[in-house]
């Protein structure tokens, strides 16, 4: 198990609580934010986000093929806004190959003074990783 505490001061005080636990090919997480604006204008005064996540990674299809899915469920409240939503992640990649394909959704579950946002939201997109070896040769 591993646990993540951070306080960081820029234009927001943020208080960072993460705790992970991982097994085989699953793990699971709580995330939790708490921010505090510091200007007056133009920014939220209070911010809270709380997270749990799952991850099921790097599956085995076929050959050398994998699918990873990162489904989770938070609430989310800035100032007097706020709901509850769920996102998730599917990716698709080959382990021989430094291209991924992933897509994301977000989807609003339950809002109190709705967030101005849109109910469903989805993209895709192509990720490149690099061989994660990063020292000077």
């Amino acid at each position: 198990m591993v646990y993540k505490s951070a306080i960081s001061l820029l234009t927001h005080l943020k208080i960072t609580l993460y705790t992970q636990i991982y097994f085989l090919l699953m793990n699971f997480s709580g995330y939790y934010i708490h921010g505090i604006g510091l200007e007056k204008e133009g920014q939220t005064g209070h911010t809270d986000f709380i997270s749990l996540r799952m991850g099921f990674g790097n599956i085995s299809i076929i050959d050398d093929w994998y699918f990873r899915w990162d489904p989770q469920v938070y609430f989310i409240r800035l100032d007097e806004l706020g709901g509850f939503y769920t996102a998730q992640s599917l990716t698709l990649g080959n382990k021989k190959f430094p291209v991924t394909l992933s897509t994301l959704m977000n989807i609003s579950l339950e809002s109190e003074n709705e967030i101005p946002a849109k109910d469903f939201d989805w993209n895709i997109g192509l990720i490149y990783s690099f061989k994660k070896s990063f020292k000077k040769q």
